[in-house]
């Protein structure tokens, strides 16, 4: 009894946890308040979206209110370079490389999202030209779990951005105070223009009131 009893302890920590760290981290348009976009805080919603599939499949539900993680599969579109080389980061050094698959696999199976799954297969899928990011066309989950892509993976099919009806040719992301212009999101050739329109909460990047990006 005392065992159950610190379990659910635990767990109730645990889901606490979780939902403080969607609300702190990402705004209520999807839009993460971490500078650098494309390596730490794809990074932590790796662990975040885990901890959710593993809850939802375990209880049947989820641990708490999971609209803002649902818009952030726009957001990584908004962010996502035409070039591939990543996604867009204010005022931060170059990071070539393909971070935490598991998060684009989570959001897939969470959400039936198939922008999601475009996202994977652009950046980490078949279409993804792995060869620039490493000799090894490795994909780089850096602190996160490499296998958690197999465990959660569900067949969804992919929704091209281009023609969805939930992308625009811009958007605002208000709490985290970004603002992002494009011509499109399928042709490498696309123009991406980024405004940081907000002081930076926290991040290494340290970026200035409207410090931009053009892409």
């Amino acid at each position: 009894q005392e065992a159950c009893e610190q379990a659910e302890e635990w767990l109730k920590l645990a889901c606490d946890g979780v939902a403080c760290w969607i609300e702190a981290g990402l705004d209520e348009d999807g839009g993460t308040r971490y500078m650098t976009e494309g390596s730490y805080n794809v990074t932590a919603l790796g662990h975040v979206t885990a901890f959710v599939v593993a809850y939802r499949n375990i209880f049947g539900k989820d641990p708490c209110d999971l609209s803002r993680l649902r818009k952030y599969a726009l957001f990584s579109l908004y962010m996502l370079e035409p070039q591939r080389d990543g996604m867009g980061q204010f005022g931060a050094f170059g990071r070539a490389g393909s971070y935490a698959p598991e998060t684009a696999v989570a959001l897939m199976a969470l959400f039936d999202d198939g922008l999601a799954r475009w996202f994977y297969d652009e950046y980490y899928g078949p279409r993804a030209d792995l060869d620039r990011f490493s000799p090894n066309g490795v994909v780089n989950c850096s602190e996160s779990c490499y296998v958690l892509p197999l465990l959660c993976w569900k067949e969804v099919a992919a929704e091209a951005p281009d023609a969805s009806p939930r992308l625009q040719r811009a958007a605002l992301f208000r709490g985290s105070g970004k603002a992002v212009m494009r011509t499109g999101f399928e042709d490498s050739n696309d123009l991406q223009l980024m405004f940081q329109c907000q002081s930076p909460q926290h991040g290494h990047s340290q970026a200035d009131v409207g410090n931009f990006i053009l892409n």
